[in-house]
């Protein structure tokens, strides 16, 4: 069955206001790739990464720039991108894989940073969700 994307962002929206996501999420791979990194904590490589920041020429929107989540959530967030770059592969390429997890990480930072009081993992979750429904290549 050939789902429309906003069909599989409904359904995805359903399974986090549910919690039906914590099982997968738990035995998710924390998320490396696209110039963005998740992990629960700040360490000397990831540190280490964000200190090589390569220069870039491109035709992203975004800053062409590395990028690193560090929150409780990692897991869940990790999930939330393997499962958004499902459903956005036909839509992703070498140049807007960039712009596309790029924005999600901005999002998820903006989240975690600008809130007053922190987010709990349902609502970071359903932030970054947002962001990828503005996504269109080009």
């Amino acid at each position: 069955m050939n789902l429309t994307i906003e069909t599989q962002l409904d359904e995805l929206q359903a399974k986090i206001e549910s919690g039906g996501y914590a099982d997968a999420a738990a035995g998710a791979r924390l998320w490396r790739g696209a110039d963005v990194m998740i992990a629960t904590e700040m360490t000397d490589e990831v540190r280490d990464w964000l200190g090589d920041q390569p220069l870039v020429v491109s035709m992203q929107e975004l800053p062409a720039m590395r990028r690193a989540v560090i929150t409780e959530y990692a897991r869940e967030l990790s999930w939330l991108f393997h499962e958004l770059g499902g459903i956005f592969i036909d839509e992703l390429d070498f140049v807007s894989k960039y712009d596309f997890f790029g924005g999600l990480a901005v999002q998820a930072l903006n989240c975690l940073n600008e809130s007053p009081v922190p987010p709990d993992c349902g609502d970071l979750l359903l932030d970054v969700l947002d962001r990828s429904r503005g996504f269109r290549s080009r």
